[in-house]
């Protein structure tokens, strides 16, 4: 088979932009925790930020079923690019919206985040690193996204504690995405090298 053993891989720089990535991707994606929130304190009930959650789980379905054809067409490197681009723009938006439309067409580009840990960490692991010992390294590497989430859902909570608002956490995450992003291309270019 082709592909490199977990103890090649851990010597990759390669691999370590994919952990850093991988993490960068669940930390953000953890904003899920804090919408509800978010949407209440704009004025909304709960019932609507009860829906508007509802929504942006249709948008994992349809995210999700979307990842793997438009990945088949583009590739791993292009596809997690353009998923991307949506997922950033929905962060840099969602802080000044306002109308409950709009929000709920925001958090159906957030929902991309589950793609992000669901499809494209797994499928970047298998790409960069192939199917030799991809069970090892995809259970190695599947740890960034846990770490991810469990410094992300409190992060956001800090900020808005320290500025009354999340936005500067939307911005931020916006920029974490952008980063992991690029870092998914380098591992995979660094890897074919």
């Amino acid at each position: 088979q082709e592909g490199v053993m977990l103890s090649q891989a851990l010597k990759m720089p390669g691999f370590w932009a994919c952990m850093v990535a991988f993490f960068l991707f669940s930390m953000t994606a953890m904003i899920t925790q804090h919408l509800p929130a978010h949407i209440v304190g704009l004025g909304y009930s709960s019932v609507m930020a009860g829906l508007a959650m509802s929504v942006m789980s249709a948008g994992i379905l349809l995210t999700s079923m979307l990842a793997g054809p438009i990945t088949d067409r583009l590739g791993a490197a292009k596809s997690v690019a353009f998923f991307t681009v949506f997922y950033a723009a929905a962060f840099i938006a969602l802080p000044s919206l306002r109308a409950f439309v709009l929000i709920c067409v925001c958090l159906v580009l957030l929902s991309i985040c589950n793609v992000n840990m669901t499809i494209f960490a797994p499928l970047v692991t298998s790409a960069a690193f192939g199917p030799k010992d991809y069970a090892s390294i995809w259970g190695l590497a599947s740890m960034a996204n846990v770490a991810g989430q469990a410094v992300g859902a409190p992060l956001y909570g800090l900020v808005f504690d320290a500025m009354g608002s999340y936005s500067m956490a939307m911005y931020g995450a916006a920029v974490a995405a952008i980063i992991a992003c690029a870092l998914v291309i380098l591992a995979l270019k660094a890897v074919r090298k």
